[in-house]
């Protein structure tokens, strides 16, 4: 008894239409029961009772799949391979099981050439993974080199911040500190008091401010020194949302004001001072 298998296609609206006409049953799963044959066989899957079917130009979950492949550069810049569905598998017409086979054969046929076309990348690949390799390495060494120095920059700020209360603090200050308390905002506050008594501590960075394009000579004259001995200044332009320096209930405050600010005081903080009052 000659042995038969199951080929399974989908048809379009236009295909079931026509298999109608053709006085077929029109419906979308289209069914051939053949003789199997060498060529059928290498194309086909048999189960584990030897049943053979073949499933052409779908998975088999009543959607078109894809009909070829082509190789492309991914995110990272690998050469991959991607499935191309510019006709989707589903047919627009009844199919002979020799239409079917040609376009199975022709499907695999592109498929394998792009594989082979991925393959001959493999060099690039392998070069773009060594690439990228170097280049966690490099980000990783890198982000010891900072960390090594973030702990060096911190073990120098508790040095200079201990001998400054030591010689400088108050007796409150100096008492919470040797019992280990830090207590950052109020050394922040007596040593800004200390060294710029005229200015105001910005701790929380709350100052809202804008460019002063031209500078008053009286913020020339104060911002000059400060520049000179290294501090990171600049004349602002402050627009007091959130300054506390006026009360603003107080109809006869400004509104807006120039300022000299000092930037990354004790490495991170801001100070400054009032200099012009615009009535």
């Amino acid at each position: 008894m000659e042995k038969t298998m199951k080929v399974y296609y989908l048809l379009s609206e236009e295909g079931r239409k026509k298999s109608i006409l053709a006085g077929g049953d029109g419906k979308r799963k289209q069914e051939l029961e053949v003789p199997v044959t060498a060529e059928l066989l290498e194309l086909s899957s048999v189960d584990y009772g030897g049943d053979i079917e073949l499933k052409v130009g779908y998975s088999g979950t009543g959607t078109g799949c894809a009909t070829g492949a082509k190789i492309q550069k991914d995110h990272q810049g690998f050469w991959v391979l991607r499935d191309t569905y510019q006709n989707s598998g589903i047919f627009d017409a009844p199919q002979t099981i020799e239409q079917l086979i040609s376009w199975e054969k022709a499907r695999r046929d592109r498929r394998k050439k792009a594989q082979e076309e991925l393959e001959a990348k493999a060099g690039e690949n392998e070069l773009r993974r060594k690439e990228l390799k170097d280049e966690y390495e490099a980000n990783l060494e890198r982000r010891k080199s900072r960390e090594a120095l973030e702990k060096e920059a911190g073990i120098r700020r508790r040095k200079e911040k201990l001998d400054w209360i030591e010689q400088f603090g108050s007796d409150h200050l100096q008492r919470a500190f040797r019992l280990d308390y830090d207590c950052q905002r109020k050394y922040v506050e007596e040593r800004s008091a200390k060294e710029f008594p005229d200015y105001i501590l910005d701790f929380d960075d709350d100052l809202d401010y804008e460019e002063r394009v031209c500078p008053s000579e009286e913020s020339l004259r104060i911002i000059e020194p400060l520049i000179e001995k290294g501090y990171s200044a600049q004349v602002v332009w402050v627009t007091p949302e959130s300054d506390s320096y006026y009360d603003y209930e107080d109809e006869s405050s400004s509104d807006e004001y120039e300022a000299v600010l000092i930037r990354f005081y004790l490495d991170r903080y801001q100070l400054y001072l009032p200099t012009v009052i615009e009535e």
